[in-house]
């Protein structure tokens, strides 16, 4: 351990090994020595032995002299290479002192990067960029030693990072590297797990290019491959190739490299993130080995990596021979088979190829015996693995003591239900794969489903598990739900869940069994008896009455059998002013603490209130918003006196703080006065609607009557304060102590002065250290008696301080009863209440469970964090804020059984005993719901007897006021006019003297009016749900009924079965074109419908928006789209099921047309219908329903394009009707008329058509070069009259673009599974356009254009090239953009360069390439346009015809004012130089607009619009500027190219090695021989340096510009608008694509004036301070 940590290891004797812990070692050495400054004293320093000579030089040069010899061995350590100051000061002593002066930067960085590494970073940066200029030799080293400081201090991405920087310094300034030392450097960070895998491939090179040691190379660089992965490193994707290459000098062969890395780097942890390339690279080395070494080949895949593809990870080792190693060993299948199912179990992923093999191999399997978490592997590996004869144990998961973190995430964890239907649902599990052996096995499904909740499990869900053969999960999760609600007396909350959760496994079922191909598959698994009982047991649920649920829910407890009569008072007299039958909107009373009383209100009118007096009111009109504090505040009173009313200085003063929205904080006194409100900056939620809802603040015994709360104190009328948050304790005695958030996002509780509110200390109150132990202490007892988790850390019980309350009771003792107070509902022990919320986490953080103990002792348990408990006529309520209300209002709980039972509901994710919100007399929350639990020491019984009552209801005493109420609710229904009641007007149930009010109070014994509402409103509720109760056995019934008469079928189908369905994939028409197929039975049902249904019936079925019929009437289109080469596979199977469907239906256009009408008009003449409807009208007419969708030309009018829906009418297109139910017929979708297009088939053209689609798809994708050449004439047609480019042609007449009346998810219902397919597919449309000779980027681009066209126009095009109509496609070409420059691929390539967006690409170059009006409109795009015109104007040949364009339009451009860029980030900062700041990074800057403005381009665009004539390139200064050419050679004796390349050089960004053979017309041997000669002449160094795409560059600065600028000397950036921090090194060319300044004569010119003129290409002088620290 000490060895890891770079410790010293004292050693009685050296190491016989050169390993100790696992780790690389060697001698270390005593070196001592004297220095004339400490003539008395001897420096000893302990070096590695392999150092000493380099450690002697360094201290000579710093005044050091040796003291004697070393001594050979005093310790072993980890080896080092030489680092800094040393190397630098050997192999540059002239600059040795600047060397030392960085040493304090180091010391610095080593103090600070565990903390602030981003700071280290930036500093370093700097440094580097200054070394650089002055002595680059230096920069490796200094690096090195920062890699590692960063390391030893837990960076290892940090130290990774600087590492590699290290070694691309060296390349870039081609720094000489000694072989020694760069060993001994791989191999100390190889140790450290740094190296990067670019670093270790340009090491491979070395060895195999450069190794001059006598050491085994291939030893060296496995050694250091296996060192950096038993570090941590994860091998990279190319190492088994590179350890071949080194191997290969040895001759040893891949195999054998393969087998020396298998054996090495076996039970490293790093393999389980291996990349899939390494696995497949190394599995077809070790292929060769699997006769003589099986168990290789078994072990590496017997390690997964969770974030590569099972299957595709599988594949590799079925290709690579490991299932032919496991036929014939079963010992290592039955270790492989364990291995991976715990490898991929912690994932719950499918595999079909795992669960093909273990159904394959089940005799090898049986016996084999596998312990694991019921969430551990998907539901068909479980399956299959029993079917094989497993023999499989579920252990308790709450037994586990070794979890991932990720695991113990509740929402991610025991969901395997989830999982599997989710998956399955999405076409990722196959639908042969079914989990019936599982299912059938009630041990096994009783322990995966104790952590999921029916609630979890959609109706798609419950379908897809009952088709794969899990109905027994949803009969299990039934009965269990069943159970639970009957245990908590069919609470309304979860009876509502439970409820819609019945519903869906209902209509999932009976979509199974009216759908023949599900029913038929269904049948195979389950018996009708099967089915029978799951639904007999829904139908205990369906049988509640009304009375049952209103007597269950009555007896856990009404809120309002408690009451505050003096708060009570003025909220009744505040709605007692909204009429009852109001419908306007008024405000809800907003209730807030202010301890030991309350502050009400309502509108603008503030009331405080404590016990049963009224403090003060007051009226504030800043209450229109939400309130988020309140306080009121007494003169001279203090904390020891709270019952004292009667004396007092002054009036009360009230206040409010409310918030307006998410950026405004009001606050406002009685007294008319406001106050700055500051939102607390270390709330851990922030101060908006997330704002905590315990906050507690307490009266201070000052003269002032200050509150303490917290954060802080609040004084009345005060100017400015932060937001009151936190929480404050105070016992009997008087001791206070706050609680807040700290600067460190902790929660910090500290004593405080009860005066003067001085934080004395840190300090947890007693009280709520007792409550923890007392609750440890019992969650300890659990644990040991029920065997889960044992209390070594695996469990604790933290306090949640936010939300525990210690406040003094106001009924503790004479002096602190209320007047008028009666029986309390709080629990009051000593004088205060107690009440600590308790949460139990596992050793992750997790929630275990919820407990709230009280100062007697008790202690219950909750699914949900608490803050309080009540106790109300021998109920004991649990008191929780609602979090998922941004209103703050309590929730009542009833108390779980156990901490089992609280662990049931969390993990399951839901609550089950949450009482119904009491509800008042307008149906709306109660207001009671809104009084904080820290005062509800003011609330009292309100009725004993009424509550007795409640408490013992019973069905048949409420029975009365059930039939009232329903009967009500029947006349409801019967009435044509319905009152619609609004939250302002009270129910006709609820009013004085109503029958239902009357009934309540029989019941109650009392006409209390809040309480008789209360009940009647539940009752309202209880007859809603058993309504839905009674219509959900109506169709249980009915299901019920209808399996009874069925026959009898085969219980399942046996798995032998499934596993030869696993290897068919031919997939029939019927089963692929399901989409289409279901659309065409819709149509079908609506065209046979004679009797059209009434539009405005609401009950009627409404199918899923259609995708496919939508484009009846644009076949043609649709068959040019479905046959091209770039369609999916999918579109022509779906397509000619639709063209079948329709030839049947005789929808032809001899018959039938479609046509558009105003959809909004229609549904208000008519309400809301679905898709597929038959409109009442004389001529039938039927609903197609699909949006015109929207084009880039018809973004801003949506109202005009896209409410524009299609219908079907039975007339031909010459007969269409002029309205439809009054609402004109805007004709056919297109204008096929006035191109001479048409667009439609007739019915025996689509039957024939239908058996020829998938043929000629098959053809076209099969040789895309051919379909082009028949094609080519309409590409051509259209690119030749607009401004399209070829490749956007062939996109589109390729089906690379998808029609516009087509929906979504054309393949598939199910929108994952449609993105999925496209997914897929994706990789041949790409190699379908590389066989076309088209990139990415092109394709990028056409598809661009395209968006930029009318869709009904593409349209009209793919229907015209579908009758290869080449003069329709000219006549719709001519209407569409065109332009004065003609635009080809090519063009955009180069504006793209620029651009570096394709969308962006388009649009501007289709603005540009027509001459610019006067008036802008280039939509903040004016620097982009600058830098594209320029772009294009400079690299145009002279002899361009072109030139002149651009050249007028730059001038146009530069006559716009400077303000249409407003909004392209115009700066004042310079075009040029160094800047103080660095500059905003962004190709849209308008300071390239600026910089034309000025005329910086001025001499650039006169020179271009000259009309000189020139043979060649003008980059060729042989061309351009021959004169300058020969004073070159003249100068410095250098031939003809040497001079024409160095020219180049000097003033060039852009001149990479391929240009530069483009411009000079060379070949690489000529370019090769110009650059020896360079650097034999020393005029440029050589270096490798990132995105400048050559090898020779000008000695000095470097400056790194982003893309798609290139990076270039400092030397040059005179000619260029570049600007820079010094500082960094960072830059940016203010005109995207860099545009020189100068024409090119003049830039040659220029560049060898300066250079002739003794301004030389040179390094900096070094200037370096020692590092001295900061004074304060």
């Amino acid at each position: 351990m000490r060895i890891t940590s770079n410790a010293l290891l004292a050693l009685a004797q050296p190491p016989t090994e050169n390993t100790v812990g696992g780790r690389n070692v060697g001698p270390i050495a005593a070196l001592s020595a004297v220095h004339d400054c400490l003539p008395e004293r001897v420096v000893v320093k302990l070096v590695p032995q392999a150092l000493v000579t380099a450690e002697k030089q360094v201290q000579l040069h710093t005044g050091f002299h040796h003291h004697c010899a070393p001594t050979e061995t005093v310790a072993c350590g980890p080896i080092r290479a030489i680092g800094f100051p040393a190397w630098p000061i050997i192999i540059d002593p002239d600059n040795a002192q600047h060397a030392l002066n960085l040493v304090a930067d180091l010391e610095w960085a080593r103090r600070t990067a565990a903390s602030v590494p981003g700071k280290v970073q930036d500093r370093f940066a700097e440094l580097t960029a200054s070394l650089e200029r002055s002595v680059p030799h230096f920069v490796p080293a200094l690096l090195e030693e920062l890699a590692r400081i960063f390391d030893d201090n837990g960076k290892s991405h940090l130290a990774a990072r600087f590492f590699g920087r290290a070694r691309t310094s060296e390349r870039a300034h081609n720094i000489c590297i000694d072989p020694d030392r760069q060993r001994a450097l791989f191999q100390e960070f190889a140790e450290r797990g740094v190296v990067t895998a670019k670093e270790l491939t340009a090491e491979r090179v070395r060895c195999i290019d450069s190794w001059n040691s006598a050491d085994n190379a291939f030893e060296y660089f496995l050694q250091l491959n296996v060192d950096r992965i038993r570090a941590g490193g994860v091998p990279y994707t190319n190492l088994p190739r590179d350890l071949a290459a080194v191997g290969k000098m040895y001759g040893l062969k891949p195999a054998d490299t393969g087998m020396r890395l298998m054996h090495e780097i076996r039970g490293a942890g790093s393999l389980r993130r291996a990349p899939l390339g390494f696995i497949q690279a190394l599995a077809r080395q070790l292929a060769h080995t699997r006769s003589t070494h099986p168990e290789l080949i078994v072990r590496l895949f017997s390690v997964y990596n969770p974030f590569v593809d099972v299957d595709e990870w599988l594949r590799i080792g079925e290709k690579t021979g490991l299932f032919d190693v496991l036929d014939n060993n079963i010992q290592l299948c039955h270790f492989w088979v364990n291995s991976i199912v715990h490898a991929i179990g912690d994932n719950g992923i499918h595999s079909e190829l795992f669960t093909a093999f273990l159904l394959k191999k089940s005799a090898s399997l049986r016996g084999l015996r596998l312990t694991m978490y019921s969430y551990a592997l998907s539901l068909e590996i479980i399956d299959a693995l029993l079917h094989a004869g497993v023999e499989v144990e579920f252990l308790d998961a709450n037994n586990e003591l070794a979890h991932s973190s990720q695991m113990h995430n509740k929402h991610f964890w025991n969901r395997p239900l989830v999982i599997f239907a989710n998956e399955a649902r999405q076409k990722l599990i196959p639908g042969h794969c079914s989990i019936v052996t599982l299912s059938s096995r009630q041990d096994l499904v009783t322990q995966i489903i104790a952590n999921t909740s029916l609630k979890d499990i959609s109706c798609e869900h419950i379908g897809v598990l009952i088709q794969h053969g899990g109905l027994g999960f949803v009969a299990a999760l039934v009965a269990r739900e069943m159970v639970i609600a009957k245990r908590y007396g069919y609470l309304l909350p979860h009876l509502s869940t439970l409820i819609s959760s019945f519903f869906r496994a209902v209509d999932a079922l009976k979509n199974i069994l009216t759908t023949p191909s599900s029913s038929q598959k269904s049948s195979s698994y389950y018996t009708s008896d099967t089915l029978s009982k799951f639904f007999h047991c829904m139908s205990r649920c369906t049988q509640l009455t009304a009375a049952d649920i209103a007597a269950s829910n009555i007896r856990n407890g009404l809120l309002t059998e408690l009451e505050w009569p003096e708060l009570e008072r003025h909220v009744l007299a505040w709605n007692s002013t909204i009429p009852e039958d109001s419908t306007d909107s008024f405000p809800r009373v907003q209730i807030r603490e202010s301890f030991p009383g309350a502050v009400a209100v309502f509108g603008k009118e503030v009331v405080a209130v404590e016990g049963d007096n009224t403090i003060g009111k007051a009226t504030i009109p800043a209450q229109r918003y939400r309130l988020l504090s309140a306080f009121y505040f007494l003169n001279s009173r203090s904390l020891k006196s709270q019952s004292t009313r009667t004396k007092h200085n002054g009036p009360p003063s009230l206040g409010v703080i409310t918030a307006h929205n998410q950026n405004e904080l009001l606050a406002a006194w009685s007294d008319d006065s406001a106050a700055i409100v500051r939102p607390a900056s270390t709330s851990r939620w922030g101060w908006h609607w997330d704002l905590p809802k315990s906050t507690v603040s307490v009266p201070l015994g000052t003269e002032q009557s200050s509150r303490l709360c917290g954060n802080g104190v609040i004084s009345p009328h005060q100017e400015s304060f932060d937001l009151p948050d936190g929480v404050v304790f105070c016992d009997a005695s008087g001791n206070m102590w706050r609680g807040s958030y700290s600067a460190d996002r902790t929660f910090v509780v500290r004593r405080v002065d009860p005066v003067t509110a001085v934080d004395i200390q840190q300090e947890i109150p007693p009280q709520l250290v007792s409550a923890e132990r007392r609750v440890t202490q019992l969650v300890e007892r659990d644990v040991a008696k029920r065997g889960a988790l044992n209390s070594n850390g695996n469990v604790r019980v933290r306090v949640n301080y936010r939300m525990s309350t210690l406040l003094p009771a106001s009924t503790a003792g004479p002096e602190h009863e209320l007047p008028g107070s009666h029986e309390s509902a709080i629990p009051v022990v000593g004088g205060e209440v107690l009440v600590a919320s308790v949460d139990v986490v596992d050793r992750y953080g997790a929630i275990d469970s919820h407990a709230v103990t009280t100062g007697d002792g008790a202690v219950w348990w909750s699914a949900e964090p608490c803050v309080g408990v009540a106790h109300v006529a021998g109920l004991t309520w649990l008191i929780a804020d609602d979090v998922h209300d941004k209103d703050e209002h309590t929730q009542l709980l009833i108390p779980a059984a156990s901490r089992a039972e609280a662990q049931e509901s969390i993990t399951a994710d839901a609550s089950y005993g949450r009482l119904a919100l009491t509800v008042d007399a307008r149906g709306n929350r109660h207001w009671m719901h809104d009084i904080p639990w820290s005062v509800w020491g003011n609330l009292r019984l309100r009725d004993a007897a009424a509550s007795q009552r409640l408490r013992h209801a019973t069905a048949q005493q409420l029975e009365p006021l059930t039939n009232i109420v329903e009967a009500a609710a029947q006349e409801t229904k019967k009435q044509s006019t319905v009152h619609k009641a609004t939250s302002t007007s009270v129910s006709p149930l609820c009013r004085p003297n109503a029958p239902a009010m009357e009934a309540a109070a029989t019941f109650l014994g009392t006409n209390d009016q809040e309480l008789c509402a209360s009940v009647v409103q539940l009752v309202k509720l209880s007859c809603r749900a058993a309504r839905r109760c009674a219509s959900l056995n109506t169709q249980v019934q009915a299901l019920i009924a209808k399996l009874d008469s069925a026959p009898t079928t085969a219980i399942y189908a046996q798995h032998a079965d499934d596993s030869d369905h696993s290897s068919t994939t031919a997939t029939t028409l019927a089963n692929a074109s399901i989409v289409a197929a279901e659309e065409i039975a819709q149509l079908a049902a609506a065209l046979n419908d004679r009797s059209p249904r009434k539009v405005q019936q609401t009950n009627q079925a409404k199918p899923k928006q259609w995708e496919w019929l939508g484009a009846i009437g644009l076949e043609k289109a649709l068959i040019s789209w479905a046959t091209g080469p770039f369609a999916h596979p999918r579109a022509p199977i779906e397509l000619a099921a639709m063209l079948q469907g329709l030839g049947e239906l005789g929808v032809g256009s001899e018959q039938w047309s479609p046509s558009t009408v105003q959809w909004f008009r229609l549904t208000d003449q008519c309400g809301k219908f679905a898709v597929g409807t038959r409109l009442p009208t004389s001529l039938p007419v039927v609903t197609l329903g699909l949006p015109l969708r929207r084009t880039a030309a018809h973004t801003h009018n949506w109202t005009a394009h896209g409410s524009q829906h299609r219908i079907l009418c039975q007339a031909s297109s010459t007969e269409l009707p002029e309205s439809v139910l009054g609402v004109p017929v805007e004709g056919a979708p297109t204008g096929a008329a006035t191109y001479g297009v048409s667009t439609a088939l007739s019915s025996p053209q689509l039957s024939a058509w239908s058996s020829r689609v998938c043929e000629l798809y098959g053809k076209n994708s099969g040789d895309p070069a051919t379909w082009y050449e028949q094609v080519k004439p309409c590409v051509q047609a259209l690119c030749g009259a607009c401004a399209l480019t070829e490749a956007a042609a062939i996109v589109l007449f390729g089906g690379g673009i998808q029609p516009i009346h087509l929906g979504r998810d054309l393949f598939d219902t199910d929108y994952v599974a449609q993105k999925n397919a496209v997914a897929e597919d994706a990789l041949r449309v790409k190699s379908m356009y590389s066989a076309l000779g088209l990139s990415q980027a092109a394709v990028a681009r056409g598809v661009a254009q395209l968006n930029r066209i009318d869709a009904q126009t593409q349209e009209l095009l793919l229907a015209a090239a579908f009758d290869s109509d080449v003069e329709a496609i000219k006549r719709i070409a001519a209407d569409l953009p065109q332009s004065s420059v003609p635009i080809d691929d090519a063009l955009l390539a180069a504006v793209d360069t620029c651009c570096r967006d394709a969308v962006t690409t388009v649009a501007l170059a289709w603005k540009l390439m027509v001459p610019l009006p006067k008036e802008s409109t280039l939509n903040n795009m004016h620097g982009l346009a600058t830098a594209v015109l320029l772009h294009l104007l400079i690299d145009a040949h002279p002899n361009n015809p072109h030139g002149e364009f651009y050249v007028a339009q730059l001038r146009r451009l530069a006559e716009y004012p400077i303000g249409v860029a407003h909004m392209e980030n115009v700066t004042e900062l310079p075009l040029q130089g160094v800047i103080p700041a660095s500059p905003p990074h962004s190709i849209h800057s308008g300071d390239a607009f600026r910089a034309l403005k000025e005329g910086l381009f001025d001499a650039v665009i006169t020179d271009a619009s000259s009309s000189n004539t020139m043979n060649g390139c003008v980059w060729d200064p042989r061309v351009s500027a021959t004169m300058v050419v020969d004073a070159v050679v003249d100068t410095l004796r250098l031939s003809t190219q040497a001079a024409t390349y160095f020219l180049q050089l000097l003033c060039l960004v852009n001149c990479t090695d391929a240009k530069v053979k483009t411009w000079n017309g060379w070949t690489k041997k000529e370019l090769d021989a110009a650059r020896a000669e360079l650097l034999q002449r020393e005029l440029v160094v050589e270096g490798k340096r990132a995105r400048s795409g050559r090898r020779v560059f000008l000695s000095g600065a470097w400056l790194d510009m982003a893309a798609p600028n290139l990076p270039m000397e400092e030397w040059k950036a005179p000619y260029y608008l570049v600007r820079w921090v010094r500082e960094s090194g960072k830059a940016e060319s203010v005109v995207s694509g860099c545009p020189p300044l100068l024409p090119p004569a003049d830039l040659f010119s220029n560049a060898w004036e300066r250079y002739a003129g003794g301004e030389v290409p040179s390094l900096e002088q070094i200037k370096s301070t020692k590092y001295r620290k900061k004074s304060y």
